[in-house]
C-alpha cells in the first residue's frame, strides 16, 4: 500500500480516466439534449446448442 511505484501508477492513471469520463458525460449530455438517439430492438439468432450458453449470453 505504501509502495511509491503504486502511487505513481495510480496518479498516472487518474488523468486519462477523468478525461475519458468527462468525454463520456459530454457525449451523453449531447445525445440527450439534441435528441439524436435511434433506439431499436435487434433480433439475433446465435445458434447456441445448450441452455447454459444461452443463459451466459
Amino acid at each position: 500500500m505504501l509502495n511509491p511505484r503504486r502511487w505513481l501508477t495510480f496518479l498516472a492513471y487518474l488523468f486519462p480516466f477523468f478525461l475519458a469520463m468527462a468525454r463520456a458525460n459530454v457525449d451523453v449530455a449531447y445525445r440527450v439534449i439534441t435528441g439524436r438517439i435511434n433506439p431499436a430492438i435487434v433480433k439475433i439468432n446465435p445458434k447456441l446448442k445448450n441452455d447454459l450458453s444461452v443463459t451466459i449470453l
